[in-house]
C-alpha cells in the first residue's frame, strides 16, 4: 500500500500546486482556496474508485481508453480517448506556459515579459497577451528527445520529486511562521482594504459560487491519481490496497495543496497576488530575495516532472488509437530505428508547443479541467453500465458461481417495471429487457442531471439575488421535477438485478453514487466560462468529423472481438504496447 501510494502521489503531486493556487485565490476563491481543493479533492476521491473498479475489471494495463474500448464500444472509447489527447496536450501546453513565466518573473526580472509586450502584443481576446517563445521552445526540445527515444529516468523523478516535497515543506513552514507574524489578518479584510472588482473581501470573498467555480479549476491539481487503479494485476490485495491508496494519495495531496493555498493568502492579500508566480512574490513580498531564487528553481524542478509525465503518455494513447483503427494509420507507424512513432510524437508535440505560445495560463486550464471532468463522468457512467450488462467483460477469476434465479425470463420492460413498483422478486439474472430498461433509465438520470445541475451552477442554487420573479419559479419547479424523476429512476434502477461478479474491487453504492459523481462534475464544468465550452466543442466536433469519415470505416473492434463474448478483446493496441518492447514509445509514467 505503501509504494502504491507513493507511485500516486508522485504522478498527482506537482504543477497544481505552482499553478493554481495563487489563480484560484485572485480570481474566483480568496482564501476559501482551501474549502475549492476540499471539493474538488472529494470529487476526484470518488472517480477514484470507478477507475479502480475498471482496472479490476479490465485486469490489463493501459488507461481509461483501454478500459472504455474495450467494455463500452469504439464510440465512448474514441470520445475518451479524443478527450485525453486534449488533457495530456493541454497538461503539456499549461505546465510549459507556467515554467516559462515562473522562470521569467523570478530568474530574469519580467524582462521577456516587458520586451514582448512591448513589441510582440497579441491584442486578441481568445488569445494570450504575447507569444510565449520559452515555453514553446521548451516543448520543442523535450519533444524532440522524446522522438529521438529517450527515456523517463526513474532516478530524475525521484530527485525532482524530493526536491519539490520539500519546496512545498518549506512554504507550508513559511506560512506557519507568517500566522505567528501578523495572524489571519488577510483573510479578515474588509470591502474598503479591497481592490476594486476584487469581490468582497474576507474568507471568502467571491461566495459560495467563487468557491464552487475555483473548485472546478482546482480538478486540474489531482491529475494522474489513475495511475493507481492500472496497477490492479500486479499489487496484493487490490480490493483494499487500490482504495486505501486511493484515499491515501488524495488526501496527501490535498494537505499539500491546502497548506501551499493557506500560506500564500495569510502571507499575502488575495487581491495583491501574482498569480503568474504566487510562490515567488511572497518571500519577495516579505523581504528573503534569497528564497525567491531558492524556491522558484524549485518550482521549476517540480514542473519539469510534471511537464514530463504530460509529454511521455502522449505518442502513446495517439499511436493506440490510431493502431485500433480510430485514428489515421499514419500515427500508428513506429520508426524502425528509434523504435518511437514519429508521427504521433511530432504531431502531439507541436500542438502542445503552439497552444503553450498563444493560449493564455488560465484558458489551458480551464480547457484541462473540463477534460477532465467530462473523462471521470464517463468512466463513472460507464461502470454503472456495465453493473447491469449481463456479458459485461469480467476476469475468468471473478466469475459468480452463485445460484441463479431467473425471475425476469420472458418479462417484457413493461412487466419488469411493474414488478421494480410493487416490491415482487426480481431473481438474480439480468436479460435483454432488464438491460434495456436499465440503459434507458441511466439515459434519464443523465439528462435530468445535466438539466438540474446546469440550472443550479448558474443560478447560484436558485439565489434569489440571481434569478428572481417568474424565472426563480420556473427553475424551482423545473429543479423539482428533475430531482423526483431521478429518484423515481434511481428507485427503478436499484431494483433491476446486477451483474453477478466478485471482482477485486468493486465500487458501493451503485446506482446511486455513479450518478451523484456525474452530477457534482456538471455542476464544477458548468462553473467554466462560455469561451471554455467553445474551445472544447470545437475540439470534439473536429473528433467527430474524424471518427465519422475515418474510424468508422477502419475501426478495429469487431475483429478484436470475434472470440468469446465473456472474454476481453484480445487486440487492444494499449495492451500490446503496454506488453511489446519493439513499438513501445515511451516508458509508463511514474
Amino acid at each position: 500500500t505503501f509504494h502504491l501510494t507513493m507511485l500516486g502521489v508522485g504522478s498527482t503531486l506537482g504543477a497544481g500546486i505552482y499553478i493554481i493556487a495563487g489563480m484560484v485565490a485572485y480570481d474566483d476563491a480568496g482564501p476559501a482556496t482551501i474549502v475549492s481543493f476540499l471539493l474538488a479533492a472529494i470529487a476526484s476521491l470518488l472517480a477514484g474508485f470507478f477507475y479502480a473498479e475498471f482496472g479490476a475489471r479490465v485486469p490489463k494495463s493501459g488507461s481509461a481508453y483501454t478500459y472504455i474500448y474495450t467494455s463500452i464500444g469504439e464510440l465512448c472509447g474514441f470520445i475518451l480517448g479524443w478527450t485525453m489527447i486534449m488533457q495530456y496536450v493541454i497538461g503539456s501546453a499549461s505546465v510549459a506556459k507556467s515554467m516559462s513565466q515562473y522562470f521569467d518573473a523570478a530568474i530574469l526580472g519580467g524582462r521577456v515579459a516587458n520586451f514582448s509586450m512591448t513589441y510582440m502584443a497579441l491584442e486578441t481576446p481568445l488569445l494570450a497577451p504575447y507569444p510565449d517563445f520559452i515555453a514553446f521552445l521548451v516543448i520543442t526540445l523535450l519533444t524532440i528527445l522524446l522522438w529521438w527515444g529517450v527515456k523517463e529516468s526513474t532516478t530524475i523523478n525521484n530527485v525532482l520529486t524530493i526536491v519539490n516535497i520539500c519546496v512545498i515543506t518549506f512554504i507550508i513552514a513559511f506560512g506557519v511562521y507568517g500566522v505567528t507574524q501578523i495572524g489571519f489578518t488577510n483573510w479578515k479584510l474588509s470591502p474598503e482594504e479591497v481592490d476594486p472588482g476584487r469581490g468582497e473581501g474576507g474568507f471568502a470573498p467571491f461566495g459560495v459560487s467563487g468557491i464552487i467555480a475555483g473548485a472546478s479549476i482546482c480538478f486540474y491539481a489531482f491529475i494522474g491519481f489513475d495511475v493507481i487503479a492500472t496497477t490492479g494485476e500486479e499489487v496484493k490485495n487490490p480490493h483494499l490496497a487500490i482504495p486505501i491508496s486511493t484515499i491515501l494519495c488524495i488526501g496527501i495531496c490535498t494537505l499539500a495543496y491546502g497548506g501551499v493555498s493557506a500560506a500564500v493568502t495569510v502571507l499575502l492579500p488575495y487581491d495583491k497576488i501574482d498569480k503568474n508566480a504566487p510562490i515567488p512574490q511572497i518571500f519577495q513580498a516579505w523581504g528573503m530575495p534569497w528564497a525567491e531564487k531558492l524556491i522558484s528553481m524549485g518550482a521549476i524542478c517540480a514542473l519539469t516532472t510534471s511537464l514530463m509525465g504530460s509529454l511521455f503518455p502522449m505518442p502513446r494513447i495517439i499511436y493506440s488509437m490510431a493502431a485500433d483503427g480510430l485514428l489515421y494509420e499514419i500515427f500508428a507507424r513506429v520508426g524502425r530505428k528509434r523504435k518511437t512513432p514519429t508521427a504521433a510524437t511530432w504531431a502531439a508535440g507541436m500542438l502542445a508547443a503552439l497552444l503553450a505560445a498563444i493560449i493564455d495560463l488560465e484558458s489551458l486550464v480551464d480547457m484541462m479541467s473540463i477534460g477532465t471532468l467530462l473523462s471521470y463522468s464517463m468512466v463513472a457512467l460507464s461502470v454503472l453500465v456495465l453493473r447491469y450488462r449481463g456479458k459485461a467483460p469480467c476476469p475468468k477469476y471473478a466469475k459468480s458461481n452463485h445460484v441463479k434465479d431467473n425471475q425476469l425470463v420472458d418479462n417484457s420492460v413493461g412487466v419488469i417495471v411493474q414488478k421494480a413498483l410493487t416490491c415482487k422478486s426480481m431473481g438474480t439474472q439480468c436479460t435483454k429487457n432488464s438491460e434495456r430498461l436499465a440503459s434507458w433509465l441511466i439515459v434519464i438520470l443523465v439528462l435530468e442531471s445535466f438539466v438540474s445541475a446546469g440550472i443550479c451552477a448558474k443560478t447560484n442554487f436558485l439565489d434569489s439575488s440571481i434569478i428572481t420573479g417568474v424565472w426563480w419559479c420556473v427553475s424551482l419547479v423545473i429543479v423539482i421535477m428533475s430531482g423526483v424523476t431521478s429518484l423515481l429512476s434511481l428507485i427503478l434502477l436499484a431494483r433491476i438485478p446486477q451483474q453477478k461478479a466478485k471482482l477485486r474491487f468493486m465500487v458501493w453504492g451503485v446506482p446511486f453514487l455513479p450518478v451523484i459523481t456525474c452530477w457534482l462534475n456538471l455542476i464544477f464544468m458548468f462553473q467554466l466560462p462560455l469561451k471554455i465550452w467553445v474551445y472544447f466543442l470545437v475540439w470534439l466536433a473536429l473528433g467527430c468529423v474524424i471518427y465519422f469519415t475515418y474510424g468508422v470505416g477502419h475501426s478495429l473492434l469487431e475483429k478484436n472481438d470475434e472470440g468469446d463474448d465473456d472474454e476481453l478483446p484480445n487486440g487492444n493496441a494499449e495492451s500490446k504496447l503496454a506488453t511489446s518492447p519493439a513499438p513501445e514509445p515511451t516508458e509508463k509514467t511514474t
